[in-house]
């Protein structure tokens, strides 16, 4: 951190797991550590939302608040803060939803596990057979520009099973889909041809539900 004049006043280094060294300043001057973490100076521990953290032992005092649907290992920090770096972004994924009949009913991106975002689906209520992850390690701007890139391309090649007059919903469900909106507007596209410029699997990754 620096004051107004420019001057240095805060300064740390961290571990992988986020305990702080301080090199100047005081730990309540900057409370902030890790994304979405915010340190108790009393406790030592580190709230992010639903639990504290404790950055001495390297994982949370709590069980995952998703249970098993975030892994086996309910009180760990991401999966390994060593090897598991993500120092560009590129972390999300574009994914299909696919039912019984081998037709894609819905698209979407996830920053998390594929296999979470299949059983959040699945526990909402959503009927598919199962989920094919079609592209993956994509910025967030890929990601939302393929999506949107993939949903128009359905309304394009069923314009005819829908009215001009219908809602966005009501033409996506005429159209098999059952998005509730058409994904990032086409001007933010970037790139600007993502179904073409954007890589995607040469196979894609298929994941079904194991959750009840």
């Amino acid at each position: 951190m620096v004051d107004r004049a420019g001057q240095r006043t805060w300064e740390a280094q961290t571990t992988s797991y986020g305990r702080i060294r301080l090199g100047q300043g005081t730990r309540a001057e900057c409370p902030f550590r890790f994304q979405g973490q915010y340190e108790d100076v009393e406790t030592g521990l580190y709230y992010n939302r639903f639990r504290y953290y404790a950055p001495q032992e390297g994982m949370y005092i709590s069980q995952d608040p998703i249970k098993l649907a975030g892994g086996s290992a309910m009180y760990r920090y991401a999966h390994d803060s060593n090897r598991c770096i993500d120092p560009l972004g590129l972390a999300e994924s574009v994914y299909q939803l696919v039912d019984s009949n081998g037709k894609v009913i819905y698209y979407g991106i996830t920053d998390r596990k594929p296999q979470a975002r299949v059983n959040e689906h699945r526990k909402a209520g959503k009927q598919f057979d199962h989920m094919e992850v079609i592209a993956e390690n994509l910025t967030h701007d890929q990601a939302r520009s393929l999506e949107g890139g993939l949903i128009r391309n359905r309304l394009a090649e069923r314009i005819g099973d829908y009215g001009i007059d219908d809602s966005i919903e009501t033409k996506l469900q005429k159209s098999g889909l059952l998005n509730k909106n058409r994904g990032r507007e086409i001007g933010r596209w970037n790139p600007t041809d993502p179904l073409t410029d954007v890589p995607r699997l040469k196979k894609t990754k298929i994941l079904r539900p194991n959750c009840k």
